[in-house]
Parts: C-alpha cells; structure tokens; sequence
C-alpha cells in the first residue's frame, strides 16, 4: 500500500491530464473508489450540503452496489464544490448535460482501464513519481492527507465507508510521531490553560 505526501499528491494533480483532472481531484479529495467515482451521477451530488451519495459502482462493465453493498455520504471541501459545478458547466459546453458525472469525450462512462492508463499511469511517469503507485493508492493518500492534517480516524472511516472502524485503524492507526507531539502539546495549552484562569 503506497500512498502520496502532500507534496507528491499536488504533484500529482499538475501533471494530470486536462479531462482526468477533475476525477483526480474528486479521488483524493474524497477517497472515494475508482469504481464509485466513475459510476457517480447528478443526482448524487448535494450541492447545498457539500457531499456526495456514493451508492453505486462500475464493475466489470455494468454497474452494481458498491463494496459491501452499502451506501454512504461523503463530505465535500469547498473547493471540490466548485470543481465540481465548474466540470458540469464545461461537460455541458462540450457535449451537453449527461447523467454521469465523469464520462469518456463520446459521453459514456469510463472504463477503469482507460482511466488508469491513459490518466493515471500517464499522471505518475510525468510527475516522476513511484512506478509502482497503482489507482487505489490515490484512495490511501486521501486517508493519509486527512489524518496528517488532525482529521480524527472516525471522520476517516466514514469517508471511506469502512463498517467497523478497527478496518480504519488497522490500515491508517499508524502513529505519526509528529501529529501526537503536536496533540500532546495543544491538549497541555487548553487543560493548563484553563487551570490559571
């Protein structure tokens, strides 16, 4: 299991082709898998509450229940909103509104395939980075940015839709020495604090 720094993650992002980015940033942003992400409609975007009903995935050519057959929300930055509503503007400027939310340039779904050799392999060898980094690692890399950035592993699990969260720590509990110092620091602040007031 190989995932990205935040260095490399950005990296990654400005070497992308033009018609994968969007799929790329909705990847790391979300965590969300390559077979749910390419299945994703409209409809499965709250604009008004920043999310995404991930309920669906691309298998094998048809579409089908996602792993584990469970549905789940998936909270959006701000930032993916706007990509979002920017990506839906100019798919409806070039080939008019489909259902899909990413579509191949004849406006049918993607093919996992493609996507993976024609943006993503693409995407590693021109960001020089590891060649060994497969399309689900963008999905670790996501886990791996919210953790280093004080996300809690219970807001890490329910983004990915793991049932039991011992699946959660198990793959991402590993300690980042860094994070708990700074942890232990501004938990000492608040509590010290408080008892000189």
């Amino acid at each position: 299991m190989l995932h990205l720094s935040r260095e490399q993650a950005l990296s990654y992002l400005d070497h992308c082709p033009s018609w994968y980015r969007p799929l790329a940033e909705v990847l790391i942003g979300t965590g969300i898998r390559i077979g749910e992400a390419i299945a994703l409609e409209w409809r499965d975007v709250d604009w008004d509450g920043a999310a995404l009903k991930v309920s669906r995935a691309a298998k094998n050519g048809t579409v089908g229940g996602t792993k584990g057959d469970r549905a789940r929300v998936v909270m959006l930055a701000p930032y993916l909103v706007e990509l979002l509503r920017e990506h839906r503007t100019e798919q409806a400027a070039e080939f008019g509104l489909s259902k899909l939310v990413f579509t191949s340039p004849q406006g049918c779904m993607l093919n996992r395939h493609n996507v993976r050799g024609r943006g993503h392999a693409r995407t590693v060898r021109n960001a020089d980075l590891p060649p060994k980094l497969r399309l689900h690692d963008l999905r670790h890399t996501a886990a791996t940015l919210w953790l280093a950035a004080g996300e809690s592993i219970y807001f890490v699990q329910q983004q990915l839709g793991h049932a039991d969260i011992q699946t959660t720590i198990d793959l991402y509990g590993h300690p980042d020495r860094a994070a708990h110092r700074e942890a232990a620091a501004r938990a000492a602040t608040w509590w010290r604090e408080a008892a000189s007031e």
